[in-house]
Order: structure tokens, then sequence, then C-alpha cells
């Protein structure tokens, strides 16, 4: 119902800023001469607006973040990425499905026991709001320049669009969006230090660690915390991946069953990932004849292909054709597939995480066919 619900307003809040645009384009209609205007000029007009949408939010992230005493990990636009590894700054180009852009900071010391949060959070949103009034202005007192003109507006009202689905509080495309983040950590310091502990397991992804390597405390949560809360469960989840990743496949099942029939409200992101990993164990644990085809859903389906180059959908696609379908040589192309991607990706640490599980799975085939 939440979902119908947050899809319902995305819907809503693109129908009004629409509307709003279609005004701009009929006031400037009536106050210039739009008609040298081309296709090509319109969509480049949009297209600008939309680049500078994305590079100014995740700018007020960075901007915010830094002030408030964040560190520098990673920033994305698109499919452009610039990170910090082990102290050094590189490059790489790298896409996540769902998201324009990303700025994913180090957690500051916490000041007489409090994480400064809220610009860090909402700073994307402040800027947002912030080019939309200068573009509109831009707008409304530039009416000789046509292309700049329109370029303005369509900034304004996709920066518009993007602060409020970003700022009103709600699930967009399975992730939790920066007003929601924002609600979850209000008035509970478990879902701060929640916040700042998957910080610090993106950092250490980054410089190379696996989970596995990572200390335990991080993933531990007090019975008492609420499995409503986005972020909580979210570490929910990293802990259930950390089992994944100390080598035992047979508790690995055991965990993410639990996990996933569990009351904890977790993510539709995560939720369609811990799947994917469930039947990767399966498949280790039980071979060929593991009881998999109740988790092949059209809804994964859909997932996989909209993730279709996600590592843990390559791993599980190589562990199928290996286990399930004793195709080794499609297994093989999926693992040069793998690497292929890995090269874009600075989570080096989860990928060897990855790596480990497809090492297990090749184990498992090899008994198989040895009869063991």
């Amino acid at each position: 119902m939440k979902r119908k619900s947050d899809n319902i307003l995305i819907i809503i809040i693109t129908v009004v800023c629409c509307v709003f645009f279609v005004f701009g384009l009929l006031y400037r209609m009536n106050t210039s001469d739009l008609g040298a205007l081309g296709v090509f000029e319109s969509l480049a007009a949009i297209f600008i607006g939309f680049l500078a949408t994305i590079i100014v939010h995740e700018c007020g992230h960075l901007v915010f973040g830094l002030l408030s005493g964040y560190g520098f990990c990673s920033f994305r636009v698109g499919n452009l990425m610039l990170y910090k590894s082990n102290g050094k700054y590189k490059f790489r180009r790298f896409k996540m499905v769902g998201t324009g852009g990303q700025c994913l900071l180090t957690p500051p010391e916490p000041k007489d026991g409090v994480y400064p949060i809220k610009l860090y959070m909402l700073g994307g949103v402040i800027f947002n709001l912030t080019l939309t009034a200068l573009s509109t202005i831009f707008f409304l007192v530039c009416p000789d320049i046509p292309l700049l003109s329109i370029t303005a507006f369509s900034t304004a009202t996709l920066s518009l669009l993007i602060a409020l689905t970003n700022g009103i509080p709600m699930v967009v495309s399975g992730i939790a969006n920066d007003g929601l983040n924002a609600r979850s950590m209000a008035d509970d310091p478990m879902a701060v230090e929640a916040l700042m502990t998957q910080l610090r397991i993106n950092e250490a992804q980054t410089n190379g660690m696996s989970l596995a390597q990572m200390p335990k405390e991080w993933f531990e949560l007090d019975r008492s915390a609420d499995r409503t809360n986005p972020l909580l469960s979210s570490i929910k989840v990293f802990e259930v991946n950390r089992i994944c990743a100390e080598g035992d496949p047979e508790r690995a099942e055991r965990e993410i069953e639990l996990l996933l029939n569990g009351d904890w409200q977790i993510l539709g992101v995560h939720r369609s990932l811990l799947i994917l990993d469930l039947v990767t164990f399966k498949l280790i644990n039980h071979g060929r004849n593991a009881s998999i085809n109740l988790y092949l859903t059209p809804e994964l389906n859909a997932f996989t292909n909209s993730m279709k180059n996600y590592s843990s959908v390559i791993r599980t696609e190589y562990v199928a054709a290996l286990i399930r379908n004793g195709d080794r040589s499609e297994a093989e192309k999926q693992r040069a597939r793998f690497e292929k991607v890995a090269k874009n990706n600075p989570s080096t640490g989860a990928l060897d995480d990855e790596r480990r599980i497809m090492d297990m799975a090749l184990a498992k085939y090899e008994s198989i066919i040895n009869g063991q």
C-alpha cells in the first residue's frame, strides 16, 4: 500500500511540474517569439536543464556535507564518478540504476554525541530549490534570448521536480529518498548511527575491505530497534550480507530466509537482492535439485533485467548456469562479463566477496560432476 501511494504521489508531483512548465511556455509565447527554436534546440535546452539539476543536487550534498565536517568518498553524476580509495583519487564510469547521481561521504566525529545530519541529507534539496528560484528569475527577466530563456525554465521545472521527489519522504525506485532518510532519523539516535555505519561500510568496501573483515559491532542492532525504519532495516540487510561473505553457505541460506520471512520492512531493492542471494546459496547447498522456482517471479525477472550489469545479478546468473544448467561454457561467459563490469565498480571489497561466492559455486559444480 505504501509503495502504491508513493507512486501516486510521484505522478501527482510530475503532473504539477508539467503544468508549471506549460504555463511558463504559454507565458513566454505571449512575450517573445519561440518559433525560431527547432526541435534540436528545444531538446538541448531540456537536456542541459536536467544535467544542471543533477549536478546541483549532488553538489548540495557535497558542499553541506564538507561544511558539516564529513570527508570525501565519492561523487557521481550519471555514470561519471570521482572517488577516493586508500587515499588516492580515481575516476570511473559507473552507473547505478534508479539514481541520476550520488554523493557519498565519510562520517565525522560526533560533537557531544551528536552527528551533524540535516544539512548533509537535505543539501541537495536546498540547492535544487535555490536553482529553481534563480532559473525562474532569469527566465522572467531575459525574454529576448529564446534558447537561454527556455533552458532556464527547463532547469527551473526539472530542479523543482527533483527537489520535491527527494524532499517529500517516499520510496523512489525501491530506494528511500533524502526526505525519508531525514525523517527516519528524527528523534532516533539508532537510525542516525545506522546511516553513519552505512557510510563507514561504503568507505571500507571502496578501500578493498570484505564485509567479513569489518567490525562485528557495526552490524549489531538493539532489540528495541524500529523494524519499520528503512535505515535500520538496511543495517539488518548488511548483517546478513556479512554472513554471506563469511563463507558458510548453509548459515547464509538460513539467515536470508529468516530475514525475508520476518517482520523487518525491507526496501524493494534490498529484498530483490536478498532473493538473488538466497537463490545462489540454495544452488550451492542443494545443487541442481534446489527448490528455487518459487523465487523466480516476473517481479524478480523485471528487477534483474533493469539491473543486468549489477555484480550480484551477474554472480547469480553465473551460479545458475554452472549448477542449475550444468553449462560451464555459459558460466565462464558470465564470469568474464562480471570481470568486465567489475573494472568500473569502485567497491572492490564487495566484488571480492562476490568472487569468493562464485568460487564456492565452482567447487560445488566440480563435486557434482565428480560424483562426490
